[in-house]
């Protein structure tokens, strides 16, 4: 890795147990190098693995093949440290969890303590009116987007 490599993928395979005990192949043997501040795009045909590799580098799947490291260190250490964010394509709306439970959850799984207060003093107008479990169906994902924004 030289000193302007970012994010460093050497030899990465992935591959997956199905439910009946076959392995399925995702990757095999990806190595990629990603300077800082470079703007790459990943293209391919749906079932690629495109998705896989992105998960790895979020640390939210392990590969089973290969080496990985970002700014230098595991996923794991640079997503704890808070090196990175993740956005996913479509917000995930928990329908069992009130807006301002749906609003907290990534802080809470990040332990982001210093926004809860804020977020408990949400306007209970952004819950959903005459509905005593407050669900969030009247709530879009650009509303939590916009919440989120708000925030910071």
């Amino acid at each position: 890795m030289d000193n302007r490599t970012e994010i460093m993928l050497d030899n990465i395979g992935m591959t997956y147990k199905t439910t009946d005990g076959r392995d399925v192949t995702a990757l095999t043997s990806v190595s990629l190098d990603i300077r800082k501040g470079e703007f790459i795009s990943l293209l391919g045909p749906s079932g690629c693995g495109k998705t896989t590799l992105l998960r790895i580098i979020a640390d939210l799947l392990q590969p089973t093949q290969g080496t990985i490291t970002v700014g230098g260190e595991t996923p794991r250490q640079a997503r704890l440290k808070q090196r990175y964010g993740i956005v996913f394509q479509s917000a995930v709306l928990y329908d069992w969890r009130t807006v301002k439970k749906n609003v907290m959850l990534p802080l809470e799984i990040m332990h982001v303590e210093k926004f809860f207060a804020l977020i408990d003093k949400m306007s209970d107008d952004a819950v959903a009116s005459g509905s005593p479990a407050n669900t969030i169906k009247p709530v879009s994902a650009d509303d939590v987007k916009r919440i989120y924004r708000s925030l910071w």
